[in-house]
């Protein structure tokens, strides 16, 4: 419920700073957001700050084609071994996400995600 508020705040900001850039001014607003406001993309997501930490983890995923290793998810995030390892374990186990080992290293990947794309894409551009 507070994320979804403080989304539609960070709208509503957002709308009067671009009135102002398009060369009027916040008063002229009229305190009214912008009438393109909700013809906006509907694949913007909310800030990175409002998102849970499975959904930031989610998003990152997503940006990088199913498929991390976790050490960069830490890194990304700026989390520790420890936090990522907790928050991806949750999603592990609501099926939200698998991991494998290759080596000493964790990959993280959606459970749609192919894992055979880069290996058999060679024939195809023959």
């Amino acid at each position: 419920m507070l994320a979804a508020l403080g989304y539609a705040v960070h709208r509503y900001v957002r709308a009067d700073d671009s009135d102002s850039a398009a060369g009027g001014t916040a008063g002229e607003s009229g305190g009214e957001p912008a009438a393109t406001d909700g013809d906006s993309d509907p694949d913007e997501s909310p800030p990175a700050e409002l998102l849970s930490n499975e959904e930031q983890v989610l998003k990152l995923l997503r940006e990088n084609g199913g498929r991390i290793k976790q050490q960069r998810v830490a890194s990304e995030l700026d989390w520790t071994a420890a936090k990522t390892s907790q928050v991806i374990g949750g999603l592990r186990e609501d099926d939200d996400v698998e991991t494998f080992r290759i080596g000493r290293e964790n990959v993280v990947t959606l459970p749609d995600t192919d894992l055979t794309d880069d290996v058999d894409d060679g024939p195809e551009d023959q």
